[in-house]
C-alpha cells in the first residue's frame, strides 16, 4: 500500500547497512502530526489514505540507497547509508518541505498534512540510531511538530533543561 518495506525488513536489513557502514550511516525517524484529527474528522478509511500516500511520497524521494520503511502506526524511517548529519537533515527537510505540499485527496475532500521528524547519524547500531532519532522526533513535537530536528539539538535541550532545573545554568536549543 505504501510501497515502503515493512518495520521487520528494515530492523534486518538495516542492522546489515549499519554495520557494514561502520558509523557512516545516518537515520531520520518521520511522525505524522495529527493523523487522529483526520480519523476523528474524515475517518479511518481517509487516515488510511493520507498514510498511504505520505509512504509513496517518501519512496518517490528517498535516494536510491536509502531504506525507507514504515515503521509502525503513522511513523516512518529512512535509514541512509554514507551520509553525514548534515546532508541527512537536508534530506529529511527536503522531504518535510514536499509532505507539507501536498495535497492529498481522500473522501472528497483535499488534504495536507504535517510530518515532524528526528535526524541523527554516527552512532554504531540500528538501535542506537533509532533511540536518538526518536528523541529528536520526539523534540521536534514538543517544539510545535511541522519541523526537522537534528539529535544533536534534541539532546543538548534535554541536557539544559535538566540542567536547569537543578537550578544549574542551561544550554540554549539552538533551533
Amino acid at each position: 500500500k505504501t510501497d515502503l518495506y515493512n518495520a521487520r525488513f528494515f530492523w534486518d536489513r538495516g542492522d546489515d547497512l549499519v554495520q557494514r557502514g561502520k558509523g557512516s550511516t545516518a537515520l531520520a525517524m518521520l511522525d505524522l502530526d495529527f493523523l487522529r484529527e483526520v480519523n476523528n474528522q474524515y475517518g479511518h478509511l481517509a487516515g488510511d489514505s493520507v498514510i498511504t500516500r505520505i509512504g509513496q511520497l517518501i519512496r518517490a524521494r528517498a535516494r536510491g540507497t536509502d531504506l525507507a520503511a514504515r515503521f509502525g502506526g503513522e511513523e516512518f524511517a529512512i535509514l541512509m547509508p554514507s551520509t553525514s548529519l548534515a546532508d541527512a537533515a537536508a534530506v529529511a527537510e527536503r522531504m518535510r518541505e514536499a509532505i507539507e505540499k501536498a495535497e492529498i485527496e481522500t473522501e472528497g475532500v483535499r488534504l495536507r498534512v504535517t510530518v515532524s521528524i528526528g535526524v541523527t547519524a554516527g552512532q554504531d547500531t540500528l538501535e542506537e540510531l533509532i533511540r536518538y532519532a526518536d528523541r529528536a522526533l520526539y523534540q521536534a513535537k514538543d517544539q510545535g511538530r511541522a519541523r526537522v530536528v537534528i539529535a544533536e539539538e534534541a539532546l543538548a535541550h534535554d541536557f539544559g533543561a535538566r540542567r536547569h532545573s537543578r537550578g544549574g545554568s542551561s544550554l540554549r536549543n539552538p533551533v
